[in-house]
């Protein structure tokens, strides 16, 4: 952008290149560093291409060299709008007086645009920013500073680990960075159960600290305490009395999972015919003029852009293009055989079971049942059998009876 403002300033020259070596020319050019761009071909022998206006005059020795003709098509820049239009004094006034207006309102905040809000509170930080002075329509200068922003949002929103606020123009960038939360585990100083998370067949218990409390082989449902934390202490001629520790072991138990769900025997597909319509909006400082919105076709989908006009050295002037592209489709039904909707429902049944797995799962054995529920749709069953660590931690509430309380 600041290129083509600079380039514009010293002004330029779109010139056409014909002639039989016009590839040499430009091998010249590129030795003598005459900088030569935009270079388009035309024809077999001829190129158009854009020089600086400073630059023209040094392609005349390489011109001849070469025996090429060279021509000025248009001229670009400051000096010749200048020229042109110099004397039309209703236009330039209104030409300034227009940079002028676009000037004031860019001193006011026209959009804000938030960034990586993903887990938290959206409206909560719009509402600590609209606190801050940070809204549609705000004066940039009675902004407080941003780093008073950042601490204000981080400290009054859960879950964000970095904020910062990008003044462009006329437009507010806040990006957010969520903080990472790590997965919720039992105080290792508290004492705790390993329980059962789900239920199954046990396989084998490592009790590790704790007092296993349920024999191998043994069916438990979940919740079912496996690995106790409360240990009796035997002492001869006392009465019995116990210590509460925080459990810690493995537990290897055999799960059943189930998953079932309806597919069809086909899938939609859109095919693009090649038609597509435009439709413009223009946000002028807020507002918003011209609704892009169609209704030509029966079936189509729609693809946004949006172009802001930037402003060098100043940034987001206020007014932006929005831009939406109505292309229509064809519905098309793809027929399917039965076997590759029983695979494309069994991948997708299998998904939905693994994500509801422990740690450490071996799948030990599959089976799909598949049934036919009318003429293009089908039922289908997935079994999983696995072995995973079933045992979760579980913080002991109820007090006993304490002798001492061991702590890790």
């Amino acid at each position: 952008m600041l290129n083509k403002f600079f380039k514009f300033l010293k002004g330029y020259v779109i010139i056409e290149i014909s002639g039989s070596c016009t590839e040499r020319f430009l091998n010249i050019c590129t030795r003598r560093n005459i900088d030569v761009r935009q270079v388009t071909h035309v024809s077999d022998k001829t190129f158009t291409a854009q020089i600086l206006k400073r630059d023209f005059k040094r392609l005349s020795p390489v011109a001849f060299k070469t025996k090429t003709r060279v021509k000025i098509i248009k001229k670009r820049g400051l000096y010749n709008l200048i020229r042109r239009y110099g004397t039309r004094y209703f236009f330039m006034g209104g030409a300034l007086g227009f940079l002028a207006f676009i000037f004031i309102m860019s001193q006011f905040i026209w959009l804000v645009e938030i960034n990586g809000v993903y887990s938290s509170d959206r409206e909560e930080i719009i509402q600590i920013l609209e606190d801050n002075g940070i809204y549609s329509g705000a004066l940039k200068c009675r902004i407080p500073s941003i780093r008073s922003v950042k601490n204000d949002i981080i400290t009054n929103t859960e879950g964000i680990a970095w904020a910062w606020v990008y003044i462009e123009g006329a437009k507010a960038r806040v990006e957010i960075y969520e903080r990472a939360l790590p997965p919720a585990v039992t105080d290792k100083r508290k004492p705790c159960d390993i329980v059962a998370a789900c239920d199954g067949f046990i396989e084998s218990i490592d009790a590790q600290r704790g007092e296993q409390t349920v024999p191998n082989g043994n069916a438990v449902s979940a919740g079912d305490v496996l690995i106790s934390g409360t240990v009796p202490v035997y002492r001869e001629g006392y009465e019995e009395k116990y210590i509460q520790v925080h459990a810690k072991g493995s537990v290897r138990a055999i799960t059943y999972h189930e998953e079932t769900g309806d597919y069809k025997e086909y899938r939609e597909l859109r095919i693009p015919t090649g038609r597509e319509k435009n439709r413009y909006s223009i946000e002028v400082f807020g507002k918003v003029f011209g609704k892009c919105e169609f209704d030509g076709y029966e079936n189509y989908d729609v693809k946004n852009s949006r172009r802001e006009l930037v402003i060098p050295y100043v940034g987001y002037s206020g007014i932006a293009v929005n831009k939406s592209v109505f292309s229509e489709v064809e519905p098309v039904r793809e027929e399917l055989s039965e076997d590759t909707a029983l695979e494309i429902a069994k991948n997708d049944l299998e998904e939905k079971i693994s994500s509801r797995l422990f740690k450490n799962t071996d799948k030990q054995e599959e089976t799909v049942e598949c049934e036919r529920v009318d003429s293009e749709t089908i039922r289908v069953t997935v079994k999983m059998t696995c072995i995973e660590d079933i045992g979760i931690e579980q913080e002991i509430t109820e007090g006993v009876n304490m002798l001492d309380k061991q702590t890790d």
